[in-house]
């Protein structure tokens, strides 16, 4: 063949670019096959910090049931010598694939054991890696210094405004599923909580088995002895597109509202252990995952009756907790979901010691009254059980306080929950001390698609709308983000009931008054200490400039009687 001329070179060109504008429309409408986070196993053996390096064996035994007949474990060693096992999971044609985010500079080593040890593509597989400087700021675990709240790997806070969808990764289309990402983040929110499996059986429309189903089999014949690849690689696109956005995962590991789950003769503890493995292996190195949470009301175990039995469900809950750390290289924080409301606390006292739990999670909604539509209320209550649980020495969180109503969607058996509530709820867990929050929306909160609540004629689509919450919580996010949140304590008896107060003594308080009113804020050890003050609307965002406060005295600033307000006081 002769040389190409200049215009056939020219034309080829053209086509490259169109061909390349393509694609990238084409990701557009779904999600995208490479993200930042996306493993990779690098040529050169150069991994940064915290990002994913990625060993990939090839088994050259014969087995029947590669997710059962074998197991494989990477052992990393840092350079400083420490060792860190990260099992591998099989990925299908006979790929099995080990992760771990290195979290020290030098040179790392890994080698292979396998529970065949005459397959030469798995067992006594050695290799190493250079980890090398980034920019990431590494994992979210407690902070070691200040135990109450969240910090990344490089000490930078993580205060959670977390939102629920949990059957997103089987129960939307991918441009549903970016919308609904896009706008979260647009609202402030920085964690979406998920199940691991989606929910499993219920209707779909518009994704295909293939990708929604996580076993192998099918819904009408399944093979809980196997897991579907393509299902948790959509698993795991949705976990990178989070990272995308800045926002992170709290990944529910079981799902007790649906089978195989809620049937002892199916669920098994071999089965239990076998999922817990793949989820965790295939996860763990991912830096947008925040929180692992045992179950959602974990007091449905094992049949997924609304039923605590004390002693035995705790213990399971344990149970899972050690084993999650024993699998997760990572040391991602480990929690378990409640459906018992105390507003005395109460979850400390079943997982305040030991560390098999190291968060504590409350479900608590606080007062309310059913208005017809929707809950409405002070949600007073929802503090009070976060303060309580403090002594503990763990974040303690709200992830599960009402779901802001939809105008014209199903109510789903009166759980609905008004905006003003909604949002009076949100802020209590602030002024509590709580470490995150999280609660949802009425079109939303499932994360599916078609679904009919349990069994009626009651359709929950999913839609991506709010009755106002959304921006309100932009707000609340814009707030905490401007003020020194982990500096601050609950201390109530500083401002005149029923309103709520935070303070770093002498240098900035933080008052809320969810009726309303007037706010006296109680200074007198202050004295010669002048204080800006400045009003907040958590409804708007407005910020109006107030008089400043004179320390040695009480204080009192008049608010609007109509709806909640803030007071914000900083020394100058």
């Amino acid at each position: 063949m002769g040389l190409v001329g200049p215009a056939v070179v020219s034309v080829l060109i053209r086509t490259i670019l169109l061909l390349l504008a393509l694609s990238v429309l084409g990701g557009c409408a779904g999600l995208p096959t490479r993200t930042p986070q996306e493993p990779t196993a690098s040529p050169s053996g150069r991994t940064p910090r915290f990002e994913i390096f990625e060993a990939v064996l090839t088994g050259q035994g014969a087995y029947a049931n590669p997710f059962q007949d074998v197991s494989v474990t990477m052992t990393f060693v840092a350079p400083d010598g420490r060792e860190l096992k990260a099992p591998a999971f099989y990925d299908g044609d006979s790929t099995w694939r080990a992760r771990i985010a290195p979290d020290m500079f030098g040179t790392w080593h890994y080698r292979s054991t396998a529970s065949n040890p005459s397959d030469s593509g798995l067992h006594g597989i050695v290799g190493e890696f250079d980890c090398v400087t980034s920019a990431a700021k590494g994992f979210i675990g407690p902070d070691p210094r200040a135990p109450y709240w969240f910090a990344f790997s490089d000490g930078s806070p993580f205060y959670g405004i977390g939102d629920t969808a949990y059957g997103l990764v089987s129960g939307v289309s991918d441009r549903q599923l970016v919308q609904y990402l896009d706008e979260r983040a647009r609202q402030g929110f920085n964690f979406i909580r998920i199940f691991a499996s989606g929910f499993p059986l219920p209707e779909r429309r518009n994704l295909s088995v293939d990708d929604s189903w996580p076993w192998g089999g099918t819904p009408e014949q399944p093979d809980y002895d196997r897991f579907n690849p393509r299902f948790f690689q959509r698993l795991e696109r949705l976990v990178k597109e989070l990272a995308r956005r800045d926002m992170y995962a709290e990944v529910l590991i079981f799902n007790y509202y649906d089978r195989p789950f809620v049937d002892p003769s199916q669920w098994t503890a071999e089965r239990e252990e076998s999922w817990a493995r793949h989820v965790i292996s295939r996860l763990a190195a991912f830096r947008s995952v925040f929180l692992w949470t045992v179950a959602n009301e974990y007091e449905n175990y094992p049949n997924g009756k609304y039923r605590y039995d004390g002693a035995a469900d705790d213990a399971w809950a344990k149970r899972m907790g050690a084993m999650f750390r024993r699998l997760d290289p990572e040391g991602h924080p480990t929690t378990a979901h409640n459906f018992s409301f105390d507003s005395d606390g109460g979850i400390g006292e079943r997982f305040g010691k030991g560390d098999e739990i190291s968060v504590l999670s409350q479900q608590e909604w606080g007062e309310a009254t059913w208005r017809g539509r929707y809950l409405d209320g002070s949600a007073v209550g929802i503090e009070r059980a976060i303060q309580v649980d403090r002594r503990f020495d763990k974040p303690v969180i709200n992830t599960e306080n009402g779901y802001e109503w939809l105008s014209g969607h199903a109510d789903f058996g009166q759980q609905a929950s008004g905006t003003d509530k909604s949002r009076r709820a949100a802020w209590r867990v602030f002024m509590g001390g709580g470490a995150s929050y999280a609660a949802g929306f009425g079109g939303t909160w499932r994360g599916t698609d078609n679904y009919h609540w349990r069994g009626t004629d009651k359709q929950l689509r999913f839609r991506l709308q709010d009755m106002g919450l959304g921006s309100q919580i932009r707000h609340l996010r814009a707030f905490i983000d401007r003020t020194d949140f982990r500096a601050m304590l609950p201390v109530q008896d500083t401002v005149n009931a029923p309103n709520l107060c935070l303070a770093a003594p002498g240098s900035e308080y933080v008052a809320y008054a969810p009726g309303g009113g007037s706010i006296s804020i109680d200074l007198s050890t202050q004295a010669g200490r002048i204080f800006r003050a400045s009003s907040y609307d958590p409804r708007t965002g407005r910020v109006r400039r107030l008089p400043p406060a004179r320390g040695g005295s009480v204080s009192t600033f008049r608010g609007p009687r109509s709806h909640d307000w803030v007071l914000h006081l900083e020394s100058r």
